[in-house]
């Protein structure tokens, strides 16, 4: 807590939680099959999303060392300022 908050008052409002009535419990229900189908997805999606991740940072090294190859052969490591 910073400084300037140690000497305020914060009010903490609480509500009572709704009552379970108006949940649908059978909506609720999902079975070992649905489940399981849901875990190799998202364990695919991950894995695809990590595969892409790992892609695009081998192009972009790619490219950093070709650029790094491009401003070796120009010289142009040292800048020099001319005024006239």
């Amino acid at each position: 807590m910073e400084e300037k908050d140690k000497d305020k008052i914060f009010e903490l409002i609480l509500e009572k939680a709704p009552d379970p009535t108006d949940i649908i419990w059978e909506n609720l229900f999902i079975t070992d099959q649905q489940r399981r189908y849901k875990k190799i997805g998202m364990k695919f999606a991950v894995f695809v999303v990590m595969i892409l991740a790992f892609y695009i940072m081998c192009v972009l090294t790619g490219l950093s060392v070709g650029l790094s190859s491009v401003v070796d052969s120009h010289n142009c490591t040292s800048t020099s300022l001319q005024y006239g």
